[in-house]
């Protein structure tokens, strides 16, 4: 966990989301990716549950990153790429991935925003959120919540994107720090990664408070948003200032604070950064259910019907806190039927942000979270997502309004500032407390940020909530408990910076205010605030004179409210200011008033958007032109002339008769408007049920889309992977038309599926064969079990060759590997057939060759052997003469017997060795012992030809696992090679020691030396430095290749060195020492000359010089000998002399040593037939001495023979016992 928790807290990681055409952004992207920027990156892409993913190879295919499949807690790597599998969603924890099952009955899947709010939460700053190609919104809330925490944001730019629908709803939010194309991301992230600012974590590399750029940027910021940022807390600010020099590239702070000096653009960014926007529709759910049972019941319990319920939300942002406020209100009215008027002010400093707001159009992604029935209940569907419905939306008026400096609204009943005092000072946090407690209704209530409280302000608010961090007013409300001060606080500045002027006192602005009240209502006037509806909305001054309410239901609407000779005039007036958005007047209309009539002129004044920016509203404004004109009597008729009276009375039935006309056609228009009441109502309905399935096509239009992203996923890989396919295909028909050889596949069930070309004649196959089982074609090869060696080869999996010949006796090599799949599933065979004929032809002649010359070399050492075995044993009987001449002829002649037995030897050595025939008898040796045995072998050749020879050889060197014959031989050939190179007088040293487990032998003499272009061949066969060596030297130059090959049998090394020409040479040769040792050495061999003193021998040999040799020098050792020259003989001899030891020829004329051994076998023990026997033979094949001990020798002797040998052998066989 401690590993986990230092790669959390150190390791930036690089969110990457995609959907439809993300495979080649995902190339471009990691291709300019560098190896070394110490960031791991986690791809997340839109993939079907069901379908296998290829992404990993993808990008692996373009990066030398490694990259991995997430696993469930896999811990996360710097320079490491992760990418998501099917059907599960990914998130990061405490430095490890979290894999988790994909959830089912989700209308959207969304696994780009999971990640992306997952980094924001575990690593804050250290988060990077890229969005690439892809359809619908998937990873903007994500880049939201990254961007909240200081973390970088990147989308692709949507003219580089297959599909710029993700990009777009990206940029769309606002929240996006780069817009860049994949090639472009990989250089800005290599240069993120060196960034002093961002790997500090956002740290600024200065103490805010002392440095006066830091200041400087603060008044900018003053200057160019009209906001004050200095009262804000001083990490924050700091924070978000190295942010936006991080992505600006820039180091040094002044060099920022000049930045922003001739750049506007960036102030605002940078005040953007600074302001919080980041929100959620029921945003801490716990919240709003506190509401609804402790707030909401208390604030109502307080009010009688038709009361306002008055609530503030500063710091509002986008909107979605006030209307889920607004959505939790009414679902608590509506639950407890409730008639209550609702207003909530929704205040912010960002424009951008209050227009949002208004116009509360949220995409589908934002209301995931909301829940079906609130989606239904209170939003409506539009092109771009959804709309707050108008029910919600007029309980709710924005505003900019800086909630530290403007003056706050009064007589409040709650204030939600959450996740807002957090980042305000100490010095705004204790304005901004009093404040809001002298704004609040008793009773009123605070709801504050799970991380923040009422510290210092405990006596004006109490706790109702623990955690969920409502508290309640406490107290009366006093102006006295806060100052609102509306000049700015100070910044410091250097000097010479501007400072802001206070505004008056607050009682004089309170006694303007008043002045301003009286002045309206005593010559303004009267006139009413009408909407688009022409429904009332406020009543301006004394408007009975000209409005009046109708009897029956409440009205608001002014038509239904004018006067008698009011209504004809004002709806023409309305209609005109409404078409043309224009004041329209008229004057001399005449009313009926209760005094009499009037005449008035009315002007109506279309208003600039108010407070609700989906209505337009009028001002009709009625101004009386004179005095009330008392109505007179009628004059008398009498007064009235005939004509008079008849054109009086003419005139009074035309008005009545008109009167009549228009009050009928009011009462028209009065059921006409009825009528189209009920047909709106009707309207209404239609529209209720079309706007359901509406509702219902968009719910299935969602699912679509997200079902559509997921397939352009699956087909961008499934077009890479044709792509590769195809470049499979074209590499696999070249492979197989430039193979050369005949070669089918097969699939699982034996049918032909490919061939080379070559296959058509060998194989017999046509076009038309393919999908054919391959045991309907016969090829031209003799195998009959073709097909059943096909399935058995598909069966195990196990690859088999046979050797076949075709049909005209040629030799092919039938070759069957099994056919896998990717997933290493055995889906056919592969059938090959390479021809042999030349090469079977060169292996017989060379095995031919070879017999002939084991058969030449055994016959060689056989007829030599035979002869110098003779002389070797009569030489050593002249070894007992007492003259020195003779003695001197007797070892010259042992002299030259052993160096022709010695090169004999090396020829069969050579032999074996390249046949590898030759059989090493491993055991532990004592390596030392062996060592001085051989070198003192050859001290009396260097004495004969006067060169010193100096040993070093001590003691308890060490064991080694090795063949003590052979050993000896390299030895002593290392030491014969020395002496032999060595002119008289000079000197040959053998040294052994040993070091780390190795023994070393080092042979060094005073010679001639290797000439340093021969040296890498020296142990080359029969190589040796010039001819002419070899004939002043003697020897057939296999000396020391024997060495090499003998020591690396061993497992041991051979090396030679030599500075040139006559500076002599050095030859050293290692073997690896046992570790462990026996706890005792065997005793040495005794020194003592051998007795054979009451042995009893039998020598059967054809040949009469040894024969005679071989009786002379068993006698001189005190043996009792008889001599046979045939298995005859033998025999009889055999019977008669009843020898202890048995030594037979077995190349003897007639009847060889085998066939006698045989016989003599064949007699019971009292006869012999149990005597211990030695087979005698100058052949050199290993298997003669097989046949010999199979037929009945117990041991094998080669000619010639020595004394020694010869002694100790007729010594072990008078002891040994042979069962019968």
């Amino acid at each position: 966990m401690a590993a986990v928790a230092e790669i959390a807290s150190t390791t930036t990681v690089v969110g990457v989301g995609a959907s439809a055409g993300g495979i080649e952004a995902l190339r471009l992207l990691f291709q300019q990716m560098p190896i070394d920027t110490a960031m791991a990156f986690v791809v997340v892409q839109h993939l079907l549950p069901s379908h296998a993913s290829m992404l990993r190879d993808t990008i692996a295919a373009v990066t030398r990153l490694p990259v991995v499949e997430a696993t469930d807690r896999m811990i996360v790597e710097p320079d490491h790429v992760y990418v998501i599998t099917p059907n599960v969603e990914l998130r990061l924890l405490r430095g490890a991935l979290e894999l988790s099952p994909r959830r089912d009955g989700v209308k959207r899947h969304l696994p780009i925003d999971l990640l992306f709010q997952s980094l924001a939460t575990e690593l804050g700053a250290r988060a990077i959120g890229v969005v690439l190609s892809g359809t619908g919104s998937d990873g903007t809330e994500g880049l939201k919540a990254i961007k909240d925490k200081d973390g970088i944001t990147m989308a692709q730019t949507p003219q580089s994107a297959q599909f710029p629908g993700m990009p777009e709803s990206a940029l769309a939010s606002g929240a996006v720090d780069y817009e860049l194309a994949p090639e472009a991301m990989a250089v800005e992230l290599a240069r993120l990664a060196k960034d002093p600012h961002f790997n500090g974590a956002m740290e600024p590399a200065v103490e805010p408070a002392d440095d006066e750029s830091y200041a400087t940027i603060l008044q900018m910021l003053h200057e160019a948003s009209g906001t004050d940022f200095s009262g804000y807390r001083s990490t924050t600010l700091a924070r978000r200032i190295a942010r936006r020099m991080a992505i600006c590239g820039v180091v040094e702070l002044p060099s920022y604070a000049d930045r922003l000096r001739h750049d506007p653009g960036e102030c605002k960014l940078l005040a953007e950064d600074i302001l919080v926007h980041v929100t959620a529709f029921f945003r801490d759910p716990e919240v709003f259910d506190a509401f609804k049972q402790h707030v909401f019941p208390a604030i109502t319990a307080s009010k009688k019907p038709g009361d306002v319920i008055k609530i503030w939300i500063p710091g509002c942002s986008t909107g979605e806190e006030v209307y889920s406020t607004a959505i939790a209100l009414l679902e608590f009215l509506d639950d407890t039927s409730s008639d209550f008027n609702v207003q909530i002010f929704a205040t912010d400093l960002s424009a951008p942000a209050i227009d949002r707001a208004r116009a509360g159009q949220y995409s589908a992604d934002s209301l995931r979270d909301l829940g079906a029935e609130r989606l239904q209940r209170f939003f409506t569907a539009s092109e771009r997502g959804y709309r707050i419905s108008r029910r919600v939306r007029d309980l709710c008026v924005f505003v900019v309004h800086d909630v530290t400096r403007d003056p706050p609204f009064a007589a409040l009943d709650l204030i939600s500032f959450r996740n807002v005092l957090i980042y305000l000072g100490p010095e705004l946090q204790k304005r901004v407390l009093p404040m809001f407690h002298a704004c609040l209704n008793s009773p009123g209530f605070l709801s504050l940020g799970r991380n923040e409280g009422v510290f210092g302000f405990r006596e004006l608010f109490a706790p109702i909530s623990g955690d969920r961090r409502i508290f309640s007013k406490t107290g009366e409300s006093s102006r006295k408990t806060y100052t609102m001060s509306h000049s700015r606080p100070g910044i410091r500045v250097p000097s010479g910076a501007f400072g802001v002027p206070s505004q008056r006192p607050r009682p004089v602005a309170d006694a303007v205010r008043q002045v301003d009240h009286i002045l309206l209502d005593r010559y303004a006037p009267p006139g009413v605030i009408v909407n688009d509806k022409l429904e009332v909305v406020q009543f301006r001054g004394r408007t009975g004179r000209f409005l009046e309410s109708p009897q029956g239901h409440p009205q608001t609407e002014v038509l239904k409210m004018a006067r008698d000779g009011l209504l004809m005039e004002l709806r023409p007036l309305l209609d005109e200011a409404i078409r043309t958005g224009a004041a329209a007047r008229k004057e001399g209309i005449r009313i009926e008033q209760d005094a009499g009539e009037v005449t008035v002129t009315v002007e109506v004044l279309p208003l600039p958007k108010l407070l609700d920016a989906s209505q337009k509203h009028y001002l009709v404004l009625f101004e009386s032109a004179q005095e009330v004109v008392a109505v007179h009597p009628p004059l008398p008729l009498a007064d009235l002339s005939g004509v008079e009276h008849q054109e009086l009375a003419r005139t009074r039935q035309e008005l009545g008769g008109m009167r009549q006309f228009v009050q009928s056609l009011t009462e028209e228009y009065q059921r006409a408007d009825d009528d189209l009441a009920a047909a709106n109502e009707e309207l209404v309905a239609s529209n209720e049920e079309l706007q359901s399935t509406n509702e219902e096509l968009e719910s299935a239009k969602e699912e679509l889309q997200a079902a559509n992203e997921e397939l352009s996923t699956l087909n961008d890989e499934l077009r890479s992977r044709n792509k590769e396919l195809d470049q499979s295909a074209s590499d696999l028909v070249n492979v197989q038309d430039s193979a050369g050889i005949p070669l089918v596949i097969v699939d699982a069930s034996r049918k032909v599926r490919r061939y080379t070309p070559l296959a058509v004649d060998m194989f017999h196959i046509l076009p038309s064969d393919i999908d054919r089982p391959i045991s309907e074609i016969k090829p031209r090869i003799t195998v009959g079990d073709l097909d059943q060696r096909i399935s058995l080869v598909i069966q195990d999996g196990v690859a088999r060759e046979w050797e076949v010949q075709d049909r005209d006796g040629h030799w092919q090599r039938l070759q069957i590997h099994p056919y896998r799949s990717a997933d290493g599933h055995v889906d056919g065979a592969v059938i090959s057939l390479v021809e042999i004929d030349q090469l079977k032809r060169a292996v017989a002649e060379a095995e031919r060759a070879s017999r002939a010359k084991d058969m030449f070399l055994a016959t060689l050492s056989h007829e030599l052997r035979t002869p110098l075995g003779a002389i070797l044993l009569q030489a050593q009987l002249l070894q007992g003469s007492s003259d020195k001449k003779t003695l001197d002829v007797s070892a010259a002649i042992a002299r030259a017997v052993k160096l022709q037995t010695t090169l004999i030897e090396d020829l069969l050595d050579v032999s074996r060795i390249t046949a590898d025939k030759l059989v090493l008898d491993v055991r532990p040796v004592e390596l030392a012992e062996l060592v001085r045995e051989a070198a003192e072998l050859q001290r009396p050749a260097a004495d004969i030809k006067k060169v010193q020879l100096e040993l070093t050889i001590p003691d308890g060197v060490g064991q080694v696992m090795g063949d003590s014959v052979r050993i000896q031989q390299v030895v002593f050939n290392l030491l014969s090679n020395a002496i032999k190179f060595t002119p008289s007088g000079g000197h040959v040293a053998l040294v052994l020691n040993c070091a780390a487990g190795t023994a070393f032998i080092r042979v060094s003499d005073t010679g001639v030396g290797i000439d340093p272009v021969f040296l890498p061949r020296v142990f080359d066969t029969f190589t040796q430095a010039d001819s002419s060596s070899a004939r002043h030297h003697g020897g057939l130059g296999l000396g020391l290749s024997i060495v090499r090959r003998l020591v690396e049998m061993h497992g041991g090394t051979v090396r030679a060195e030599s500075l040139g020409k006559d500076q002599g040479a050095k030859l050293t040769v290692s073997f690896p020492l046992l570790s462990d040792r026996p706890s005792a050495l065997p005793p040495p061999a005794s020194t003592e000359r051998l007795s054979l003193r009451g042995i009893r021998v039998l020598v059967v040999d054809d040949d009469g010089v040894t024969r005679a040799g071989l009786a002379g020098v068993l006698r001189m050792h005190d043996a009792e000998v008889r001599a046979a020259s045939t298995a005859a003989e033998g025999l009889q001899a055999l019977i008669e002399f009843r020898p202890q030891a048995l030594l037979s020829d077995l190349a003897m004329p007639g009847e060889d040593g085998l066939a006698f051994i045989s016989k003599v076998r064949a007699l019971p023990p009292e006869h012999g037939g149990s005597t211990p026997a030695a087979a005698l033979s100058a052949m050199a094949a290993g298997k003669d001495s097989e046949r010999a001990l199979a037929a009945g020798f117990q041991t094998y002797l080669t000619k010639p023979i020595d004394v020694d040998t010869l002694v100790s052998a007729v010594t072990k066989l008078a002891r040994t016992t042979v069962a019968a």
